[in-house]
């Protein structure tokens, strides 16, 4: 009987250090989703500015190819 004792007390001792090894995975995990998310909502927040800038530094271009080709 103590050797079935020793052997369950050794996989209660796997088991919990297991449980802590996935806590803290889950953690980083939660981290990296969080700083993935903070990263997509900067880059869509000057999505919209850049795309006017690049629409305007076009037009002006094609505004004076089109005036010096008179």
């Amino acid at each position: 009987m103590p050797d079935e004792a020793c052997r369950l007390a050794k996989v209660e001792q796997r088991m919990d250090a297991l449980e802590e090894v996935f806590e803290d995975r889950g953690k980083k995990l939660d981290a990296i989703i969080h700083a993935l998310d903070e990263m997509k909502t900067e880059q869509t927040r000057y999505k919209g500015f850049i795309g006017g800038i690049v629409f305007t530094v076009g037009a002006l271009f094609s505004f004076i190819a089109w005036w010096t080709s008179k």
